[in-house]
């Protein structure tokens, strides 16, 4: 075969679409090549790489992991954080039941609390209609403006 002919193989092989035979010839190609065409030597350092990392074996014991038995420290944390957890959790809860029988406040008068509901809502309504009493008279005492919005009025009375 012509370097023609093992660049047409080297392309295919790089998009994927090479067969097995091409792969293989070109490989023997490859490991003998001495030439100086970029494409050519790049290759053949990438496949040197490649068939380096294919021979290379990792040695690795799994029995290793699957006889991983929990320890006598690992017991004792794990007692002792199910421990805490109770312990959280039996405060919480009497502190949460505790607050919940606690008579809610509405208000402060003086100083003191409020728990009654309906005496709460009286001391409101009393606040509420001391705060409103200068707007429930409305503006009856503005009525006299109304003549100045009639200047021709103003001008033609005697008074």
């Amino acid at each position: 075969m012509e370097q023609l002919e093992y660049k047409i193989l080297l392309e295919k092989y790089f998009e994927g679409t090479s067969s097995i035979d091409e792969e293989q010839n070109l490989k023997s190609f490859l490991t003998t090549y001495t030439g100086n065409d970029a494409d050519f030597a790049e290759a053949k350092i990438m496949l040197t790489a490649l068939n380096y990392d294919s021979s290379e074996t990792i040695e690795f014991d799994f029995n290793l992991i699957a006889k991983d038995k929990p320890t006598k420290i690992k017991q004792i944390y794990g007692i002792i954080s199910g421990v805490a957890a109770s312990l959280i959790i039996g405060i919480s809860l009497t502190f949460i039941l505790k607050t919940h029988n606690a008579q809610i406040i509405y208000a402060y008068v003086d100083g003191q609390p409020i728990t009654n509901k309906l005496e709460a809502m009286q001391y409101s309504k009393q606040a509420l209609s001391s705060i409103s009493s200068n707007l429930n008279k409305g503006t009856q005492g503005l009525n006299y403006m109304n003549k100045m919005n009639r200047p021709v009025e103003l001008l033609t009375s005697k008074n």
